[in-house]
């Protein structure tokens, strides 16, 4: 727990001081990429947290209630009702959320990805890419459910993780000491974590992962079919996001930069500032502000 609460003590302290110019965000949704499935008829509602999916997006309301939009034909937008959700994740075709400390899913149960396990209590993150889904509990240790074709699921045994991400067929967590390990399908280097100490946050796409450093700056490792990798350099990046063969990094001043595969137009961004959450879906992207 002391690790835990240091690390988040340090990265709290970080984004306060890098989010001075963005005190009156508001929380509204804007959304730029794909929008086949409506991905971008982003709702008229103050979020406080976005989790965007392969068409569709998931969004916690100012109230702590859930509202998703885009894509549903596997009802994957039919969030349920409530308030009192702490953290979203949005895989291919399915959702999930936490409440109380313990997970609830919709959608797609194609590899049993809604199937979360019972008597599961005190998690307080989730991470979901294409069929499956891994939790992050409050004494650092991990937990996962769906699909486990290349192990996916063989989450470490250990506690005390700081942050974990799920990929296509592959996880990534943040060690106790700031390190990385990551777990999965290896091909491609999608496992062979960078070295160092000093990761804060972590994002991981189709076949790819990002992660942010204490010193704000990025590093990108996996495949790099469309340009997944070649990250911007410089040190003011405060967050990160992976989408499913692009990414996301919001700076300082809470401008965006896009890089990787450009097909619908994924890697467009606002070109003003001021934004504070983002987030990467398979061919969309929303942004807060």
């Amino acid at each position: 727990m002391t690790v835990l609460f240091s690390h988040r003590l340090s990265l709290l302290l970080l984004l306060s001081l890098s989010y001075t110019l963005i005190a009156e965000k508001s929380g509204l949704a804007i959304g730029t990429g794909d929008n086949s499935f409506n991905q971008m008829n982003c709702p008229d509602a103050f979020l406080t947290d976005i989790a965007c999916g392969g068409n569709h997006v998931v969004g916690i309301t100012e109230k702590g209630k859930l509202v998703a939009w885009g894509d549903n034909k596997f009802g994957q937008t039919n969030c349920p009702a409530g308030d009192g959700y702490t953290a979203i994740a949005a895989g291919n075709k399915h959702s999930v959320a936490i409440r109380n400390g313990s997970p609830i899913a919709w959608g797609s149960d194609f590899r049993d990805q809604t199937k979360c396990p019972k008597n599961i209590s005190g998690l307080i993150d989730i991470s979901s890419r294409l069929h499956f889904t891994i939790g992050l509990k409050s004494d650092g240790s991990i937990v996962g459910w769906g699909d486990n074709l290349c192990d996916q699921l063989e989450v470490p045994k250990e506690a005390g993780f700081r942050a974990i991400t799920a990929g296509g067929l592959h996880a990534v967590a943040i060690c106790p000491d700031g390190s990385l390990t990551a777990w999965g399908d290896s091909d491609g280097g999608k496992t062979k974590c960078p070295s160092g100490t000093n990761y804060i946050a972590i994002s991981a796409g189709f076949d790819h992962t990002i992660a942010l450093k204490s010193n704000v700056s990025i590093v990108v490792w996996g495949v790099n079919n469309f340009g997944q990798l070649d990250y911007p350099k410089g040190t003011n990046f405060v967050a990160v996001s992976a989408g499913e063969f692009h990414n996301l990094a919001l700076r300082d001043d809470g401008s965006i930069i896009s890089w990787g595969l450009d097909k619908n137009k994924r890697t467009k961004v606002p070109y003003n500032k001021n934004y504070f959450k983002i987030s990467a879906g398979g061919r969309h992207n929303i942004f807060l502000k």
